[in-house]
């Protein structure tokens, strides 16, 4: 099981054809950039051509792994915390 507490993945997308980083970041941030509509989406695609064996047409892909204390941009982590009382017995429902 991936480990998304500690670390992230990082995706760098270049453009085949000049070599210029087109967008670097998670994959909901690259989407966007990109104009895939969901962030999955996008990571299925990267998964796709990463391991085709025909030269990339549109994009190259790289996918690392680092530690989510290294990226300065990502929001914080959600705690989800129980409410108390909510459905306790007798609470009118």
């Amino acid at each position: 099981m991936a480990d998304n507490i500690h670390y992230i993945t990082w995706y760098t997308v270049y453009s085949a054809k000049t070599g210029e980083v087109v967008a670097a970041g998670t994959s909901s941030m690259c989407a966007a950039k990109l104009g895939y509509k969901t962030s999955n989406s996008f990571a299925s695609s990267v998964g796709h051509r990463r391991h085709e064996k025909r030269r990339p047409y549109k994009y190259i892909f790289e996918q690392e792994r680092i530690d989510r204390a290294e990226v300065d941009c990502l929001p914080p982590l959600r705690r989800y915390c129980k409410k108390k009382g909510r459905y306790e017995k007798g609470a009118g429902i």
